[in-house]
């Protein structure tokens, strides 16, 4: 009996415990649901009750990771999925190219039905579908056009980047418009965000599905943005780009044409060059060249014409209002560009003039020959109404400011057909003006129809070298150490090839880097008259050279290396008028290779790439404003009028305080003789400021073209003497640059911060130096052309004394 009662409590103590053994092995093997199902109230139920609320904290903590991995997995993917999508829209700069790949791109990433892009019209009341990826079986889209108005708060709602999104169409208060639209597109759950393109709303990513209504999350929403603004940024990049090819290709036409205005000096074969390259370029109808009498009657004296269209050439068009309310405007500059003549404001009169050559549209600008309105640039659109763009109306423009200058030398060289013995020597240096003039444009215009720095070196070798004559042209750059490689090369047959030669030069790092890099150039007459080292002859022996001109490339105030030319047949006298078209040569060079580097840094934009295309923009606004300042200072020959453009420009463009022209007497005072100021700062016309130290320590050194900025006066060592001269025009900071005449210091520009200290940029510092550089050309014409004047006047006498005899 006592046997029995110990094998019954035997069973009943082991029984439990080995459900619980049984239990925990489950659990231990992964089923996390398992539950010890032992009820007792001795030390065997108690562990089981502990057992039990164990695996219920840890089936909590066990599914919240699983939770957690596989969030962490969908973003994990969804990054992946980004990035590839990223690297594909940017494959390509072609927009349609872009915009089929974001559509199919989205719809992988999204796993929708339908994605599509609508594009608005200038109005925003209606719109196209310029791109779709559709899943099979539901219903195409592309191609359509869609009139669905945005009302004001939803243009602004898109404006600022924010996302719609319906998720049931059946539940959703939406207009009977919109919904309509959907419906056609079988959509039951949408979302729309906005794709904006360098900040401006261009058109809406909508992402459909069809199947069943869905509700989307807030990580859908996110991706979304996210994919959006990658296509929004490719986009930007294709447009800036494309922006950029424009400019370098408007650029590039400009030059053509002005260089071929200029291969003449006859005005009918001038007037009919500018008509018919300029209709070509704008793509217009017609192009003509409008002249005054003296009684302010026009006549059309040059015309291109497209042949569907009457021909307008000789037609005499008066026009009563011109000289009351005119002159004046066009004589300043005045471009005007009608889109729609019937939607202008135009009078009955002057639209009557217009209707018999059925002119649409229409651009018109001055030409001014020596301050003088000669008469007017017009193009014609005749097919339709024309929209004209700004590019095409700045081109334009400069179209007709370059025809003034043609003229001008086209007069210029008539007055001095009949030139006696002593004129001729200027006749000859007038046309090697006009030539060496169109030797540089044409250089300059072929480096900047490329961006490959390989194929700027070849343009500009080969250029340079045909221009000068000389045997050997070569691009000479530097490495981190100095040492010297021929990079590329244009050499007459019969001499050797240097292209690739290492020229080290241990002396050039200590003695010329800094001479070079503020604009040392240097004409060699003569290499074994030159007093130079036994080591740097043997180095130009060997390459046959007699002489040589060097000049720095320099890139954003870095010397990157030299441009030489080498004369091998025999010593050479260099001119100043060669010496001085070499150096422009090299400057442009150093421009040239910014425009590259900058290009090659912004093809693939990222997000933190804005910077970049900023500083692209302000580069390519810098070109636009030297081009103009340019421009306008060689409207004229009057050596005031000329200051008083370049200190206004130059003020307005770099948003300076004050800016200045200071010219030099013999013994190196300087007089303030031009001043563009704001009204609360003083003036410093007339003043006259003398520098004891100038002459022995910097009329050298700005010779050869030193530029200096000084971000705060009080911080920059000045001598007490300096400060106390600046400090009565309340000067915090200034910009001085030398205006160069022939070689020689005629003064500076100086530009002055009166308001506080100013952190003068790279790229002002450039913009400041080519202002002074092309201030000491137009100065240089003006000489030229009062030289010219003068001995025209004394022959003149001469003739009346012969006359009298």
């Amino acid at each position: 009996m006592s046997l029995l009662l110990a094998r019954l409590l035997k069973g009943a103590v082991a029984a439990p415990i080995h459900k619980l053994q049984y239990v925990s092995r489950r659990y231990i093997e992964g089923d996390y649901q398992m539950q010890a199902d032992i009820s007792a109230n001795d030390e065997i139920g108690e562990l089981a009750n502990s057992f039990n609320d164990l695996a219920s904290s840890l089936s909590v903590a066990q599914t919240a990771l699983k939770e957690q991995t596989q969030r962490y997995e969908t973003v994990s993917e969804r990054i992946g999925l980004l990035a590839d999508f990223t690297n594909r829209i940017r494959q390509s700069l072609d927009v349609n190219s872009i915009l089929s790949t974001s559509v199919d791109g989205v719809r992988e990433v999204l796993k929708v039905d339908r994605v599509l892009i609508y594009r608005f019209s200038p109005d925003f009341k209606s719109g196209f579908i310029s791109a779709e990826s559709v899943g099979h079986g539901w219903t195409k889209a592309l191609g359509q056009t869609i009139h669905d108005p945005l009302v004001p708060e939803a243009l602004q709602r898109f404006r600022s980047g924010k996302i719609s999104l319906v998720r049931n169409i059946e539940t959703e208060t939406l207009s009977h418009c919109h919904c309509e639209i959907l419906q056609k597109l079988e959509v039951k759950a949408n979302m729309v965000a906005p794709i904006l393109v360098d900040d401006q709303l261009m058109g809406l990513l909508c992402v459909h599905q069809c199947a069943t209504a869905r509700n989307w999350d807030a990580s859908d929403i996110e991706l979304l943005q996210q994919l959006t603004a990658q296509v929004g940024y490719a986009l930007t990049q294709t447009a800036l780009l494309q922006q950029q090819q424009l400019f370098v290709a408007r650029e590039r036409q400009l030059n053509e044409i002005v260089s071929h205005m200029r291969e003449t000096l006859d005005t009918e074969k001038i007037f009919r060059t500018v008509v018919r390259s300029t209709r070509d370029a704008l793509k217009t109808d017609r192009t003509v060249v409008y002249l005054f009498d003296e009684n302010w009657v026009g006549t059309v004296m040059a015309e291109s014409v497209d042949s569907k269209f009457p021909a307008a050439l000789g037609a005499t068009i008066p026009d009563p209002c011109f000289a009351e309310n005119y002159i004046e405007k066009y004589r300043q500059g005045r471009v005007v560009g009608t889109e729609d003549i019937y939607n202008a404001g135009l009078t009955e009169c002057y639209l009557r003039q217009l209707e018999p050559f059925q002119v649409k549209a229409n651009l018109v600008a001055p030409i001014v020959v020596e301050e003088r309105l000669l008469g007017l640039l017009i193009t014609h659109q005749c097919s339709a109404t024309r929209a004209w763009k700004e590019n095409e109306i700045n081109f334009f423009q400069q179209i007709a400011v370059q025809l003034g200058f043609a003229l001008e030398q086209a007069n210029l060289f008539a007055q001095t057909v009949a030139l006696s013995d002593e004129q001729r020597q200027q006749k000859e240096i007038l046309q090697l003006s006009v030539m060496r003039e169109r030797q540089f444009n044409e250089i300059v215009s072929r480096m900047r129809e490329s961006l490959d720095t390989e194929k700027i070196y070849r343009t500009v070798v080969k250029g340079t070298r045909e221009a000068l004559k000389a045997n050997r042209t070569v691009v000479y750059l530097f490495d981190e150490d100095w040492m010297g490689t021929v990079m590329a090369e244009s050499v007459e047959g019969g001499f050797p090839a240097a292209l690739g030669a290492a020229i080290p030069d241990p002396c050039f790092a200590e003695r010329y880097i800094e001479k070079y890099r503020q604009g040392r150039v240097v004409a060699t007459d003569d290499i074994h008259n030159a007093g130079l080292t036994e080591c740097y002859l043997k180095q130009l022996e060997a390459f046959q050279v007699k002489a040589n001109l060097v000049a720095p490339i320099v890139v954003e105030e870095r010397l990157l290396g030299l441009l030489v030319a080498h004369q091998c047949s025999a010593p050479r006298a260099w001119k100043e008028n060669e010496i001085s078209f070499f150096q422009q040569i090299a400057i442009q060079l150093g421009f040239a290779l910014e425009q590259a580097n900058l290009f090659a840094q912004t093809v693939a934009l990222s997000d933190e790439q804005r910077q970049q295309k900023e500083a692209l923009q302000r580069s390519v606004m810098r070109e636009r404003q030297l081009n103009e300042i340019v421009s306008r200072m060689r409207e004229s020959l009057d050596l005031e009028k000329i200051f008083r453009t370049v200190v206004k420009e130059a003020r307005e463009a770099l948003k300076a305080s004050r800016t200045i022209v200071y010219l030099f007497d013999e013994r190196w005072a300087g007089t303030v003789v031009a001043e563009s100021v704001e009204s609360n700062f003083p003036t410093a016309l007339g003043a006259m400021i003398a520098d004891p130290c100038f002459a022995a320590n910097y009329i050298e050194k700005y010779r050869q073209g030193r530029v200096v900025a000084t971000n705060d006066i009080h911080n920059a060592g000045l001598t007490e003497c300096h400060l106390k001269q600046l400090e009565p025009f309340q000067v915090k900071a200034n910009l001085v640059a030398p205006i160069v005449v022939e070689e020689r210091l005629l003064g500076l520009l100086i530009s002055h911060q009166c308001a506080a200290p100013r952190d003068w940029k790279e790229t002002e510092i450039s913009f400041f130096q080519q202002i002074a550089v092309q201030l000491g050309f137009a100065l240089e014409q003006a000489n030229l052309f009062v030289q010219t004047k003068a001995l025209s006047e004394e022959q003149r006498q001469q003739k009346r004394r012969c006359n009298c005899r």
